[in-house]
């Protein structure tokens, strides 16, 4: 198994517990290059849970932001479940969102 460089994806519902994101698997980078396409679309996403999230940044000359982390995939709708970084406490434990 070889990880992913990145994944790009979109935010596409912010909420006070988190935020999802919708993405495109035809967008999947693999970190030697050396993995086809229809080889990291077939990967099995459900190890991606507790990655983090970045913003990319690359814009404006500043380097990427944490933003959150991953939840939760469903493969199903195309979405990644997250939580937003500003649930990180001091200590490194994320505070759990109850509504």
């Amino acid at each position: 198994f070889q990880p992913y460089a990145y994944v790009g994806a979109t935010i596409e519902e912010v909420s006070a517990g988190g935020f999802t994101m919708k993405f495109d698997p035809t967008g999947f980078r693999g970190v030697t290059g050396l993995e086809t396409q229809e080889q990291l679309q077939q990967r099995d996403l459900s190890g991606l849970s507790g990655g983090p999230i970045f913003r990319d940044m690359s814009a404006s000359g500043r380097t990427p932001e944490l933003v959150g982390f991953i939840k939760e995939h469903a493969p199903t709708w195309g979405l990644l479940l997250a939580t937003s970084a500003l649930h990180l406490r001091a200590d490194g434990q994320i505070e759990r969102y109850v509504p």
